[in-house]
């Protein structure tokens, strides 16, 4: 009997499940919930009991599987070999017990995403779509994505994740079938991810697991851009009204400064990439749906600011943590923001702003 850990990164607070298994038997789930950044190397010592208990990550960025460890991820010692894409993770625990076969899509409808696996996870495509259009045209982009039609669908669906009905009858107009996924009662609490996290964590030699590489310096300065970006959000709590509108008004003049302040010997021989100009102009369209919300919000209830994008990512994430009894005011319809039920007050967006 071996006990391992899986996580299932969110920004803040991830969800975790610890499982025990013997060889040739199911999976037992021990314990599943949420767990924050700040208390996730007690959870682990809890659970570890003085050994070296195996845990693996399920961790996305902008979709695409990524070979590192999200940036200031606690639990470092002991390492992990077992670094996995959310959908194949999700995938493997449905597939290992037995609830869609290879000629099947298995799909996971939750509140601001749907994630996918072909088949077998690990030999065709799987992913994640954010929820940022309708049920029918996310149906078609991620239909498009498949490598063949499915026999069924095998959909499962996240407490409170609206637009279900509408999928299933997409699919059904479609000619597929359409399976619901009820699961049983000890893991309706629980994280897929997390549970298939777990699962690599024992056997991260199968396809579609990587050990992750360590980070190395960026040389970009992109980057630096975003170090700058972050350091003028961190807002204080005394003067937060100014202080608002001041590390805005500096995060959108970066690109000002640095133009004014180069010389000859430091001007570029080639013009900025394509990529680096819409993420500026994206960036700025961001900032202004932003400032608009910021200056809506009463003084000093937003407590901590935090943006998330780089060059090559669709949308552009945010969380804000305002005070407990504070709701932010939804400005803008490509700002989406949605309370986390784990940590009053703390509220996570994502915005598909586009540059014009």
């Amino acid at each position: 009997m071996v006990r391992a850990l899986g996580f299932h990164f969110q920004l803040g607070v991830s969800s975790y499940a610890c499982i025990e298994k013997e060889d040739g038997s199911p999976a037992n789930i021990l314990a599943s919930g949420l767990v924050a950044d700040a208390d996730l190397l007690d959870l682990y010592a809890r659970w570890a009991e003085d050994t070296r208990l195996l845990w693996g990550l399920a961790y996305q960025i902008d979709g695409h599987r990524s070979t590192q460890l999200p940036a200031d991820w606690p639990l470092t010692r002991p390492s992990t070999s077992a670094l996995s894409h959310p959908a194949f993770a999700a995938g493997l625990w449905e597939w290992k017990n037995g609830r869609y076969g290879e000629n099947d899509l298995f799909l996971w409808l939750r509140p601001e995403e749907v994630l996918w696996c072909e088949g077998e996870p690990g030999f065709r495509s799987s992913g994640r779509l954010p929820r940022s259009t309708p049920i029918r045209e996310l149906w078609d982009q991620l239909y498009g994505r498949l490598s063949r039609q499915p026999n069924s669908v095998c959909l499962a669906v996240e407490s409170q994740a609206p637009g279900a009905e509408i999928l299933e009858e997409t699919i059904r107009a479609n000619g597929i079938d359409c399976l619901t996924l009820t699961p049983p009662t000890e893991e309706q609490s629980a994280n897929r991810a997390a549970l298939g996290a777990a699962l690599t964590a024992l056997d991260p030699t199968q396809t579609g697991v990587v050990e992750p590489r360590a980070p190395k310096k960026s040389r970009n300065p992109a980057a630096w851009l975003l170090l700058l970006l972050a350091a003028g959000c961190l807002l204080g709590t005394s003067e937060l009204a100014h202080q608002q509108r001041l590390a805005l008004a500096n995060a959108k003049s970066i690109q000002l400064v640095e133009s004014e302040t180069l010389t000859p010997q430091t001007v570029p021989a080639s013009p900025i990439p394509p990529n680096i100009q819409r993420w500026l102009l994206r960036r700025e369209n961001f900032l202004q749906t932003l400032e608009a919300s910021l200056q809506a919000a009463p003084p000093e209830s937003l407590r901590r600011l935090e943006i998330l994008t780089s060059p090559d990512a669709t949308a552009t994430q945010v969380r804000m943590l305002l005070s407990s009894d504070q709701k932010p005011r939804q400005t803008s319809t490509t700002l989406k923001l949605r309370a986390n039920p784990a940590r009053p007050g703390l509220w996570i967006g994502e915005s598909n702003t586009k540059a014009p």
